[in-house]
């Protein structure tokens, strides 16, 4: 597991009560399961292939004329609150 999954794992342990004998939500054997049903294929995508999360798909936004105006208005304030965020 990769440090900062570790990281972030410890961290939702302590910020939300989780139960540190839950580590099966955030990590998982490869591979269907008998219980994942006909459709698992269809459901799951990549998430077959995968042992835990991964990281995070950058998303590419394309706003309109009306919504850049607005984000570029909001832009200084979300710099503001951006400072004051809890780092993990």
């Amino acid at each position: 597991m990769r440090d900062s999954r570790r990281h972030i794992y410890g961290a939702l342990v302590w910020l939300r009560g989780i139960s540190p004998g839950t580590a099966g939500m955030f990590f998982w054997q490869s591979g269907q399961r008998e219980t994942d049903g006909i459709w698992a294929s269809h459901w799951y995508g990549r998430l077959i292939e995968t042992t835990e999360f991964g990281e995070a798909e950058s998303a590419k936004i394309k706003l309109g004329e009306s919504g850049q105006a607005i984000a570029d208005q909001c832009r200084d304030a979300y710099a503001q609150l951006s400072e004051m965020r809890i780092r993990l």
